[in-house]
């Protein structure tokens, strides 16, 4: 069996982020739980200049946002894999684009879903899509 290792940044990070949290993924899927919190506690987090309670706020806002509208469909995405395609993307591209966590991870799951074009304001996303071969579609007015 594979040793599960999580940086000592993910966990100082994640205790800042979920105090006395205690994760059933942990216990059901390790591997799982060792990708995700070595990318968005340690990997995402180094690349960002935001405090603690700017990034809650932020995690927060978007977690609402994205539910409270009904347009979209829902897509079974395979989260690991993602994830993967995601630290994979960010170790790619973020330095020289200027891509942050969430730009890389909306990508990847557009890329994970098979999706061959995407949609966005954000002129960093834009420059990430543009850098994996995904057909730009960038709205007007």
């Amino acid at each position: 069996m594979k040793e599960i290792t999580i940086s000592e940044n993910a966990v100082k990070n994640h205790g800042e982020l979920s105090q006395n949290h205690e994760s059933k993924l942990q216990r059901t899927d390790p591997e799982f739980i060792e990708l995700f919190d070595n990318w968005a506690f340690d990997e995402v987090i180094r690349q960002s200049k935001l405090d603690t309670r700017t990034r809650v706020l932020i995690i927060l806002a978007s977690t609402i946002a994205s539910q409270a509208l009904g347009e979209y469909c829902q897509a079974d995405l395979l989260w690991r894999a993602t994830l993967k395609r995601a630290a994979e993307l960010s170790r790619e591209h973020s330095r020289s684009l200027g891509t942050r966590s969430l730009d890389v991870l909306h990508v990847a799951s557009a890329m994970e879903l098979g999706l061959r074009s995407f949609i966005t304001f954000d002129v960093r996303q834009q420059n990430l899509v543009e850098a994996v071969g995904l057909k730009l579609l960038v709205p007007t007015g």
